[in-house]
């Protein structure tokens, strides 16, 4: 369901809820939600549709969407750690930190026992100023540890040259794992 620059706001979201994951509907596969104005509190409504309708989703775009913020991985990471579908997450431009960071990469590198690991295949978290150098640790966590992402989407972050610089070179180090790393 694309619903791209479509002025979708938070107080909007029930109706699409209802017509995307009631009644037992578990044929939405994928949710686009890009260049509207949705925030964390959107971000969860949709996460807790999504595991209340026990739905198969796979993709999820919250792009340009610049209120979603550190909260609202919050409640995406909630959701990578239930749904075992999700392959694609993409949050480029919804003003996440370092903070964010360190969350997608604790789900991603199975930190926590409780959960388990997504199988997300492709994270896009460019265009996000807030991630800067001090993600470096998580990022590296996440290229030597998770075992299904294949494409890590990076740039116009903070990140200096220096960081990108070590990040190419570990994956180039890498030859038993076929990764894209556009920083």
């Amino acid at each position: 369901m694309n619903l791209s620059a479509t002025n979708i706001t938070d107080d909007n979201l029930r109706v699409i809820i209802q017509r995307a994951f009631s009644g037992g509907r578990k044929k939405c596969t994928g949710l686009i939600l890009r260049d509207n104005f949705l925030t964390s509190i959107g971000v969860k409504m949709i996460v807790d549709a999504i595991v209340s309708s026990r739905s198969m989703i796979k993709y999820l775009s919250f792009s340009n969407n610049p209120d979603v913020r550190d909260d609202g991985i919050e409640h995406l990471v909630g959701l990578l750690g239930k749904n075992r579908h999700i392959t694609f997450l993409a949050v480029p431009n919804t003003n996440i930190t370092d903070r964010s960071v360190r969350l997608l990469a604790d789900i991603l590198c199975g930190v926590d026992p409780e959960t388990t690991v997504p199988p997300l295949e492709k994270l896009y978290i460019a265009f996000n100023k807030g991630i800067t150098d001090e993600s470096l640790p998580a990022l590296v966590q996440i290229i030597e540890q998770n075992q299904t992402l294949k494409i890590l989407s990076l740039e116009n972050c903070s990140l200096t040259d220096k960081a990108r610089k070590s990040l190419r070179q570990m994956i180039s180090k890498n030859k038993k794992k076929k990764f894209s790393l556009t920083a």
